[in-house]
C-alpha cells in the first residue's frame, strides 16, 4: 500500500452505498438507466488490479487523482452520473466523446472530459438555466411538480449549492470512463442493445400471442 493511513480509513468506512442522490432513479421502464446502475453496482464490489484491495477500492482507483479521501458523497455522485449515462442525453455525451477520441488518441480520457464540460455548461435557454450536474445532484426538496418535465415528472426549482469537490469528482470519473472505464461502458452498451432487442421481439410477438 502506498498510504497505510488511507488504507486504515477505508477499512473503517466499510462499504459505501452505491445509490444515486435521488431515489427515483433508475426510472421504471428505462433500460439504459437500469443497466448502467446494475453494472456499476457490480463493478464497485470488485477489487482493482492495482492499488487498494479494500472496501471501495475500485472507487479509489477511479478517483485516484482526487486530492481527498473518497467518501459516501463521492459514491453517490458517481452513481448518479453513471445512471445518467443510460439516458438519451448521457448517450449523447458518449457519442460526442467517441468523435473526439481521434484527436486525443494518447489521452482518450480528455475526449470524455471535453464532452462532459460542453454538456455541463450553463445556458440560460436550456433546462431553465441549470447545469446538468445541478439536475443530477439536487436533493428531492429542490424539485417541484411539472408534468412537462422528463425528470421523474418534476422540474428543478432551486439551484443546489455544489462544491468544487463535487465537480472535480465527476471530472475524474469522466477521465476514467474514457480510459480504463471503456470496458465498463462497452459492456453496458452491449447489454442495453441485447435487452432492447429482446423487448422489441416481445412486443412484436404480443399481438400474435393475444389472438391465440
Amino acid at each position: 500500500m502506498e498510504n497505510s493511513e488511507y488504507e486504515d480509513y477505508l477499512f473503517e468506512q466499510g462499504w459505501f452505498e452505491y445509490r444515486p442522490i435521488r431515489a427515483c432513479y433508475p426510472r421504471s421502464g428505462h433500460i439504459g438507466e437500469r443497466v448502467y446502475f446494475e453494472e456499476w453496482q457490480h463493478l464497485m464490489r470488485e477489487l482493482p488490479q492495482d492499488g487498494y484491495h479494500v472496501p471501495n477500492g475500485m472507487l479509489v482507483d477511479i478517483l485516484w487523482k482526487h486530492p481527498s479521501y473518497v467518501t459516501q458523497r463521492h459514491a453517490s455522485i458517481c452513481t448518479s452520473v453513471v445512471i445518467w449515462l443510460g439516458t438519451a442525453c448521457g448517450q449523447g455525451i458518449r457519442l460526442s466523446a467517441n468523435r473526439l477520441v481521434e484527436k486525443f488518441r494518447e489521452y482518450p480520457g480528455r475526449a470524455w472530459l471535453i464532452a462532459w464540460t460542453t454538456q455541463n455548461t450553463r445556458s440560460p435557454g436550456i433546462n431553465h438555466g441549470y447545469r446538468t450536474l445541478e439536475h443530477l445532484l439536487a436533493p428531492d426538496d429542490h424539485f417541484g411538480r411539472d408534468i412537462t418535465s422528463y425528470l421523474c415528472g418534476e422540474a428543478l426549482k432551486k439551484r443546489p449549492e455544489l462544491t468544487v469537490d463535487d465537480y472535480e469528482c465527476v471530472e475524474h470519473l469522466m477521465e476514467w470512463l474514457g480510459e480504463k472505464g471503456q470496458g465498463f461502458v462497452l459492456k453496458c452498451e452491449r447489454r442495453i442493445e441485447e435487452l432492447t432487442h429482446w423487448e422489441r421481439v416481445q412486443r412484436s410477438q404480443a399481438p400474435a400471442l393475444a389472438s391465440q
